[in-house]
């Protein structure tokens, strides 16, 4: 929900919300895949107004775990899920989603992981392929710390 309200605040028209905590969250969550990928869905319909979302997963697993997950949303709320679609591919290439923002809800600390050129998991993959990894890093902590003032 808050990843969607500042997208749309900077007028961002689609997100990209990748299927997460295949194997660092789930086992604490006590959830299935297709369970937490039902909720992903649910929190996005919920809380979007005109933004388009796309739903990306890199594993056919995970793929199957987003439809899956659409299937649970739809017998319990039959509205339609216009605007919003699942996507196969890397969350951090455009050509696979469009999107002018990408959600990365496993990362609190509101930073890339890494260091810029290895590791980081998911934000740092996100971060790299941005090409302006300290750049963006720089401008988020501005904006935490405007924040808190």
């Amino acid at each position: 929900a808050n990843s969607i309200a500042l997208a749309e605040k900077n007028m961002h028209f689609r997100i990209a919300i990748p299927l997460i905590g295949g194997g660092i969250f789930i086992q604490r969550l006590g959830v299935t895949p297709a369970q937490l990928a039902a909720e992903i869905i649910k929190a996005a319909r919920a809380s979007r107004s005109m933004i388009e979302v796309r739903f990306v997963a890199f594993a056919e697993a995970d793929v199957q775990a987003f439809r899956d997950g659409w299937k649970i949303v739809e017998r319990e709320d039959y509205r339609h899920m216009d605007g919003m679609e699942i996507n196969q591919g890397s969350i951090t290439e455009f050509k696979v989603h469009g999107a002018t923002a990408i959600v990365n809800a496993a990362n609190t600390e509101v930073r890339f992981g890494g260091d810029g050129v290895t590791g980081g998991g998911l934000a740092g993959a996100i971060g790299r392929a941005t090409e302006n990894f300290h750049g963006i890093n720089a401008e988020a902590a501005e904006i935490i710390a405007g924040l808190r003032r």
